[in-house]
């Protein structure tokens, strides 16, 4: 059997023993873990076997990172990844290039992101979603050449104060666009960083 590797973006232990992960070979899927004890943002390596009632049961699985220091110096922007990944991305739908998006973070040994990083990390995380604000103001040369650059290569740009700005907002109208941005709990992640 072929082994995937996932993130675990959101659990429904108290409802049903299932998760959502970003699969790294079919995107975001809906799976049932043989049991309740993983916790959201860990990384697992896992085999999959489908029901005959087309469940998907992840078998073999065993965890490979838990972003503990991740969540330790920054867990609202890493929750606000989780929940945007899980509110943005369908069930069944594969986004090229979002499951190494999403691993970057579990490779970066920085203590704190600054607010650049934060702001870059959720251009391009946006970017790939294929979102996009239809604002004439935001359709500049400097926007596509970021959005055409790898996240490694994006990350050590320093941003200009108005180009701050204008990545807050451009991110800002994407999140907004969303229809169920009030249901979103990390949305004063936004507020606590100043792009709101």
């Amino acid at each position: 059997m072929k082994k995937h590797t996932g993130i675990v973006i959101k659990t429904f232990f108290s409802k049903t023993r299932k998760c959502a992960l970003l699969d790294d070979q079919l995107g975001m899927i809906e799976a049932i873990p043989p049991s309740e004890t993983w916790s959201v943002g860990s990384l697992v390596e896992y085999t999959l076997v489908k029901s005959n009632q087309n469940k998907l049961f992840l078998h073999n699985v065993d965890l490979i990172d838990v972003p503990f220091k991740l969540a330790r110096e920054d867990i609202l922007f890493f929750h606000h990844i989780l929940e945007l990944s899980y509110f943005f991305m369908l069930e069944g739908s594969h986004v090229p290039g979002m499951y190494e998006l999403l691993q970057y973070l579990y490779s970066q040994s920085q203590e704190k992101y600054s607010l650049d990083f934060k702001l870059l990390f959720l251009f391009k995380f946006f970017v790939l979603l294929g979102r996009y604000p239809e604002d004439e103001k935001f359709q500049t040369m400097y926007f596509e050449e970021l959005a055409s650059k790898p996240i490694d290569t994006v990350v050590h740009h320093l941003i200009p104060s108005n180009v701050s700005l204008q990545l807050s907002e451009w991110i800002i109208s994407c999140v907004m666009d969303h229809p169920y941005v009030q249901g979103l709990k990390t949305i004063h992640f936004l507020e606590r960083d100043r792009l709101l």
